[in-house]
């Protein structure tokens, strides 16, 4: 029996809080952006949290189940249960990418609207 091949991907996940003196929040990360992509700011191995090791989202069988019908109810009905129980930060940062995104864009759209 031939063996398949499989795309597996391995994540490996870092975070490190600073502080920065800014004027906004949206300055702030600005300048955090700024300093990171200029090598300014280098996370480590001190900075490490966790890795994922799963397989890759182009992967043939993993296409196979993301068009199954079934298999994306199964999915969004587990998400649904899961999401309940998050707490507003960590739905802004899902939905957002951070809760200070979440507040200007809010606040954006109430300035829009009102």
């Amino acid at each position: 029996m031939k063996k398949k091949k499989f795309k597996i991907e391995i994540t490996e996940v870092s975070s490190r809080v600073v502080e920065i003196e800014a004027d906004t929040a949206g300055i702030a990360i600005e300048t955090v952006i700024q300093k990171y992509k200029s090598e300014k700011i280098v996370l480590d191995w001190n900075d490490f949290i966790e890795t994922n090791i799963d397989i890759f989202g182009d992967d043939k069988l993993f296409q196979n189940y993301v068009n199954n019908t079934e298999f994306r109810d199964f999915v969004l009905n587990k998400a649904d249960t899961i999401l309940t129980h998050l707490s507003i930060e960590e739905l802004s940062k899902l939905a957002f990418s951070s809760y200070v995104n979440a507040i200007e864009i809010y606040k954006n759209q109430i300035q829009n609207n009102g």
